[in-house]
């Protein structure tokens, strides 16, 4: 009797190496950057040898790409949920906030200066698109949203757009993160320092510095 069996790996196999491999890489790159992560470190780290990793990605670019995007798409639904369970826009950013704090206090930074110094302009702009969609529009409609309910200050009065906002809100996430070495180790500490700094950030944002009077005063 002729056996079915076969050495080959399943589908489903090849689909978690890819995985594992995209994980152990975005790790990688997030602590040592682009330039001093290779292909075979990356290799060594999943278990893997170099021939292994090229069936799945075939150069280091291509790896640190996918995990560009894999980051960004993953953000994305978080935002998409976080839109659905909250309805009101302060705790929709503190949501998002906090978010960000807990998922991604890796130095953006560094992934910032790789992208532009280590990439080519096609893929930076490939980036950049994801990056809008996934980041950028979804924070966009949460102040849109703010000023058609009366929440915000309509843009002609004020002169900040929904766009300007967002971009302040990011900007304010991205100044306020730490390296994770200096990030708390414990899930419930580093949760309530990522709270903490969340409020910080959204109410300056929203309120202000100023108090009434000050502002009565002006």
């Amino acid at each position: 009797m002729t056996s079915t069996s076969s050495n080959k790996p399943e589908k489903g196999d090849l689909g978690e190496t890819r995985r594992s491999i995209i994980r152990t890489a975005h790790d990688l790159f997030m602590e040592l950057g682009y330039r001093a992560v290779s292909t075979r470190k990356i290799a060594d780290s999943c278990g893997l040898t170099q021939p292994a990793l090229y069936h799945h990605f075939s150069n280091k670019k291509e790896l640190y790409v996918e995990v560009i995007k894999t980051t960004i798409e993953k953000t994305q639904v978080a935002i998409e949920r976080i839109l659905k369970q909250y309805d009101n826009m302060r705790d929709q950013l503190l949501q998002f906030s906090t978010y960000m704090m807990m998922n991604h206090h890796e130095d953006l930074n560094q992934m910032f200066h790789d992208i532009e110094h280590e990439l080519d302009q096609e893929t930076q702009d490939q980036i950049y698109q994801w990056w809008m969609k996934g980041y950028l529009l979804p924070v966009v409609a949460i102040f849109e949203k703010g000023q058609q309910d009366g929440q915000l200050k309509n843009q002609e009065a004020f002169g900040v757009t929904p766009m300007h906002a967002a971009h302040y809100l990011l900007s304010l996430i991205k100044s306020s993160m730490e390296p994770a070495k200096f990030v708390p180790r414990k899930p419930n500490d580093r949760k309530k320092d990522a709270e903490k700094k969340s409020e910080m950030i959204v109410d300056v944002l929203l309120f202000g510095l100023t108090s009434d009077s000050f502002r009565k005063d002006t």
